[in-house]
């Protein structure tokens, strides 16, 4: 059986969106995702520098030519509302082409991170990848929140303290599309008066 060729991801740094630090990181737990299932994948800038026999992803941002292009010619329309995101399978220069689509930096994050997630679970990661069908998402609520308490120096801090644990706990909330984080400092012990719910007083 012929080994299937490697894959390219296409991130341009002159697009505003997909050149940015967020999408950069996202970027790179793709390629480490990837990785770790045994998966070749080299990050390049532009879709010319992607072999013809190659799989492509194309991380963009709406407002790129190339993303406008893809998404066109599959008759998709993205809502103009924050963190909206796209995968959209296409070709590109004749180049088959899996765009991986933000309305903003945000919105890409996610998109990009969503193909992480799927090769990070599925029992055949590559297969994971071929979108047949464009996916648009937009999000049900503006925010997203959690929040974490420290409430004993005794239990909580050797995680306070651990950057391990930041990296992962941090990028797993990004992962799953929270976007508030709230650190709660001290709990009190004392109930108020005519409050019926105060378990986070």
């Amino acid at each position: 059986m012929q080994e299937r060729p490697g894959l390219r991801i296409v991130r341009d740094p002159s697009d505003s969106v997909a050149g940015s630090g967020p999408v950069g990181w996202a970027t790179s737990q793709l390629q480490s995702a990837l990785a770790a299932r045994g998966i070749n994948v080299d990050l390049v800038q532009r879709v010319d520098d992607v072999p013809a026999d190659a799989d492509c992803i194309l991380a963009a941002g709406r407002a790129s030519a190339a993303a406008g292009a893809i998404l066109d010619r599959a008759g998709v329309s993205m809502p103009e509302v924050a963190e909206a995101l796209a995968l959209v399978p296409g070709h590109l220069d004749g180049r088959s082409a899996l765009l991986a689509c933000g309305n903003d930096v945000r919105g890409l994050v996610y998109a990009v991170l969503e193909l992480a997630d799927r090769a990070t679970y599925a029992a055949e990661p590559r297969r994971a990848l071929e979108i047949n069908r464009p996916i648009v998402e937009t999000p049900a609520n503006p925010i997203r929140s959690v929040m974490r308490m420290f409430v004993s120096d005794v239990e909580d801090k050797p995680w306070f303290y651990d950057r391990s644990f930041w990296e992962s706990y941090l990028s797993m909330l990004v992962a799953q599309r929270f976007n508030r984080f709230h650190l709660g400092l001290g709990i009190g012990h004392n109930f108020v008066t005519d409050v019926h719910d105060a378990y986070f007083v």
